[in-house]
């Protein structure tokens, strides 16, 4: 009996997301593709901006499965981070991740006292965590992770 719960157990934690992507290279290269196009949308073309991914990362106790982050910063003066956030956040939107607001509702920016705000979004098992930096260094940070997939 503990084998099998022990290997219930193992088929358990050793399982994917849920998404309509068959493979691992293809949902990186639209993870990519979504961000990279809500950030050319909302900041200007000549912002410095970074990327960066670590490549695939284990998401499971199973080295089968993987998924990939990656994350765009832009250089922003602090008073374009709150619009850039905010326009990021509705692009995102408009390629289909959501919250169910219609997608020219951004959340409303925290008060002049907070330092940094933070919005997530989720769509076909990606995550995105898009950050406004309000003090120095002042930034615009989307950062989406793929779905966790057998690879």
């Amino acid at each position: 009996m503990f084998v099998l719960l022990l290997g219930l157990l193992v088929a358990g934690c050793a399982s994917g997301s849920q998404t309509s992507f068959a493979s691992l290279p293809a949902a990186d290269t639209q993870a990519r593709a979504w961000v990279d196009t809500a950030i050319n949308a909302s900041v200007p073309a000549d912002a410095p901006r970074r990327s960066n991914t670590p490549g695939k990362q284990s998401c499971t106790t199973s080295a089968d499965f993987s998924e990939i982050p990656y994350e765009v910063v832009v250089d922003l003066p602090a008073a374009d981070v709150d619009r850039a956030t905010a326009a990021v956040w509705r692009e995102l939107q408009a390629a289909g991740f959501g919250t169910g607001d219609p997608p020219a509702t951004a959340p409303p920016a925290p008060g002049p006292g907070s330092p940094s705000w933070s919005l997530f979004l989720g769509h076909d098992g990606f995550q995105v965590e898009i950050v406004g930096s309000r003090v120095d260094p002042t930034y615009v940070r989307a950062r989406i992770v793929t779905p966790c997939m057998h690879t």
